[in-house]
């Protein structure tokens, strides 16, 4: 993704989130819908990324759900590709009509020029 495209995402007002990569976190995780009472279970991960703001470092935690083809924790980690101190755009792509869900980020890297 090039800077024109990031700044065109901004500008259409979708939530990015840019920060290097520290690391990542798999496990099981789950609820009970209150109006069926059916247990929802699933797999989520937890990524912990720094970022800089006003000069400052800060930490993000980003959770992730998996879809229901990824059924383990092992199969998740497969999927973390990323490299430790790697600069990384997250974002949530919005559908028209809906609104964003910060637990099911999708992901897209951004290299350093």
């Amino acid at each position: 993704m090039t800077e024109n495209e990031l700044l065109k995402e901004v500008l259409q007002g979708v939530l990015l989130i840019v920060g290097e990569y520290r690391g990542s976190h798999a496990e099981k995780a789950g609820y009970v819908d209150k109006k069926s009472g059916n247990a929802i279970r699933y797999i989520r991960a937890t990524h912990l990324v720094e970022c800089a703001w006003h000069g400052h470092i800060d930490r993000v935690i980003i959770t992730e759900r998996f879809p229901e083809q990824i059924t383990t924790v092992e199969r998740a980690r497969t999927t973390f590709t990323y490299s430790r101190g790697e600069r990384y755009v997250f974002y949530r792509p919005v559908q028209e009509g809906t609104r964003a869900n910060l637990c099911q980020l999708e992901r897209m890297r951004h290299r350093r020029h």
